[in-house]
C-alpha cells in the first residue's frame, strides 16, 4: 500500500520528476504519448509553432478565464491530436487522458484554458510545450495503476474483516 501510495504521490506532483514517466529514459509506454508535433512533418520552431491559438480560453464575465473549444481530433484509435495551432498538435493523447478530471475539472483542457496566446500574451515556452507532454504521461501512468490499487483496496479490505 504504502508503494503505490508513493508511485501516485509522485505522479500528482508536478514539481517532482518521475523515473520513466517524465524524466530519465522514458519507458515505451509512455513515449508516444503527447509527443509534440508539426503539421505535415518537420522540426517546430518555437518562434511559429508554440503560440496556443484554437481558442483553448476565453475571459468570461469578469474576465474569468473559461475553457473554450480548441481543436481535438482523432488520431485513430483511443487516440486524439491535441492542436496548439494550425501548425502544431501534441499527437496520440489517449481519449482517457484527455478526459480525466480531478477536482472537477478537464486537467489537460483546463490546463490549455490559462495558456492561450491572448490570454497569456505569448506564446509557450519549450518548456511548457514539454510540461503537457508530462502532464499527459503523469495521467496516463495513474491510470495505468488503477488495477493494481483496486487490487490492493479488495487484499486491504479482506484483511480488516
Amino acid at each position: 500500500s504504502a508503494e503505490l501510495g508513493g508511485r501516485v504521490a509522485a505522479l500528482l506532483d508536478s514539481e517532482q520528476a518521475v523515473e520513466g514517466v517524465t524524466a530519465g529514459q522514458i519507458s515505451a509506454e509512455w513515449l508516444p504519448i503527447a509527443e509534440p508535433k508539426r503539421v505535415g512533418g518537420g522540426q517546430l520552431d518555437a518562434n511559429q509553432d508554440f503560440a496556443l491559438t484554437v481558442n483553448w480560453g476565453v475571459r468570461g464575465k469578469n474576465g474569468v478565464v473559461m475553457p473554450g473549444r480548441g481543436r481535438v481530433q482523432s488520431a485513430g484509435g483511443d487516440n486524439l491530436n491535441i492542436y496548439l495551432n494550425e501548425r502544431a498538435y501534441w499527437a496520440n493523447v489517449p481519449k482517457a487522458v484527455w478526459a480525466y478530471t480531478l477536482g472537477g475539472y478537464q486537467v489537460l483542457k483546463k490546463w490549455l484554458s490559462y495558456r492561450e496566446a491572448k490570454i497569456l500574451g505569448r506564446p509557450l515556452r519549450l518548456e511548457e510545450v514539454q510540461e503537457f507532454t508530462n502532464i499527459a504521461r503523469r495521467i496516463a501512468a495513474l491510470l495505468a495503476l488503477s488495477a493494481a490499487l483496486d487490487a490492493n483496496y479488495r487484499a486491504c479490505a479482506a484483511e480488516a474483516r
